[in-house]
């Protein structure tokens, strides 16, 4: 915390300027410690005629700036950018922000502060809570000969349980289909629009089937209104449309949702970013290195931004239990 330096080069068209910056752990704290306080009270109550204030929560405490100005009247309000990266503090439970690095199978998992290689190039990742312990550990579908490979822990290793399931168009994917809480495998078969679901990690036939979406759209899975149980869901790239299931081993409901906020090459990620039981659309934006993650399904929700991550790599996401 300190006071800018170059505070007079800031704006023009201005007469005075004064700043008081503070730091508590609510609004009503740092108002009293600034009346308290002969010089920022003195700032407070100067002859200025704007304000602009300035304010960065992280974990219990919130930074505030504040800016005072004496200038022309009517000048316009500036607005701060869109998606400024700021600290997110994770809580306990939710789901955290990762990548993959599929031509060196390296992993890079936001929390546990070191990186580690598991598979071989051309592998595609697949994250989940495979053993029902409550945290979700990587996984990987190898095209070439359609196995998937999970393992119980993220770090370098063998795989713990190695299934053929799939064939090598089929794109993976993961989630709780019966509400048993353990996660299990699923395939998503651009060529016919499927989601083919198994209840078991294990070798079989599926047991959901799922004909969802057209060619060209995202598969997605999560458990979007707190179920319980995970279902399946749809981005289309072409309209921005965002298309939600509710049902359990079906379809259900389907509800369309516009997304206006996703570009064309941010990487879709999804995951429970605030531990209140919903998953929620996130996104890795390469230009800003950067994952914005957001609260609600609509675009004008609630959304975070973390800075993790190389451009070049893919986005995953899941409970790393740290």
């Amino acid at each position: 915390m300190c006071h800018n330096p170059a505070l007079d080069s800031v704006t023009t068209d201005w007469w005075a300027l004064g700043e008081n910056v503070g730091v508590g752990g609510d609004v009503e704290s740092i108002d009293q410690a600034f009346w308290a306080s002969a010089g920022h009270r003195a700032a407070m109550v100067g002859n200025y005629n704007y304000a602009g204030v300035g304010v960065l929560t992280s974990g219990e405490s919130m930074y505030v700036t504040v800016v005072f100005m004496l200038g022309p009247a009517d000048l316009p309000a500036t607005q701060p950018p869109e998606d400024v990266p700021l600290p997110y503090s994770f809580p306990p439970g939710a789901d955290r922000v990762g990548q993959h690095d599929a031509n060196r199978g390296l992993w890079r998992l936001e929390g546990l502060g070191s990186s580690f290689y598991y598979g071989i190039p051309s592998d595609l990742p697949v994250v989940c809570d495979w053993d029902g312990d409550g945290e979700s550990s990587i996984g990987l579908y190898r095209g070439t000969s359609g196995y998937l490979y999970l393992r119980n822990r993220n770090s370098f290793g063998y795989a713990d349980t190695s299934i053929f399931y799939g064939i090598p168009e089929d794109l993976p994917l993961c989630g709780d289909w019966d509400g048993d809480g353990t996660e299990s495998i699923g395939i998503y078969r651009p060529s016919n629009s499927t989601f083919y679901l198994r209840n078991a990690n294990t070798w079989g036939f599926a047991d959901i089937e799922v004909r969802f979406g057209e060619q060209g759209d995202v598969p997605l899975v999560g458990d979007w209104f707190g179920n319980g149980y995970d279902s399946v869901a749809a981005y289309r790239p072409s309209t921005g449309m965002l298309y939600l299931a509710d049902g359990r081993e079906r379809l259900g409901n389907v509800i369309a949702i516009p997304r206006s906020d996703i570009r064309p090459d941010d990487g879709l990620v999804v995951g429970d970013w605030n531990a209140d039981g919903a998953d929620t659309l996130g996104y890795y934006r390469p230009a800003e290195g950067a994952f914005l993650l957001g609260m609600g399904h609509e675009s004008w929700s609630e959304r975070v931004t973390v800075a993790f991550g190389s451009p070049d790599l893919s986005p995953v996401a899941g409970n790393w239990g740290h």
